[in-house]
């Protein structure tokens, strides 16, 4: 499952500090959007998920190792900053994947 508004809450998240108030309103309309996704997914499905997002984001973003400890930390934090209960989808295991 293509998780679109998580895809542009990362991104927004890795395109630099921007204390705009837009920027903000954004960030967070896309946070709530993406949560919205997120507890849509079944959790057998939820690292599935979580690894396609971050194998686009490795795409868009390259594979530079400070970049992806970047992502990494991100993707990991998601699942608790929409309340998804602390189960096998926060347990997720990310490894940098070159592609």
């Amino acid at each position: 499952m293509p998780m679109k508004q998580c895809m542009q809450w990362m991104q927004s998240q890795m395109g630099g500090r921007s204390e705009s108030f837009n920027r903000r309103y954004e960030e967070e309309e896309h946070l709530e959007e993406c949560c919205s996704e997120m507890k849509k997914v079944s959790s057998p499905c939820m690292c599935e998920a979580m690894r396609h997002m971050m194998r686009q984001m490795q795409q868009q973003y390259g594979t530079e190792e400070e970049m992806q400890q970047m992502m990494k930390e991100k993707m990991k934090s998601l699942p608790k900053m929409c309340g998804i209960s602390s189960s096998s989808s926060t347990q997720c295991r990310f490894r940098a994947v070159f592609v």
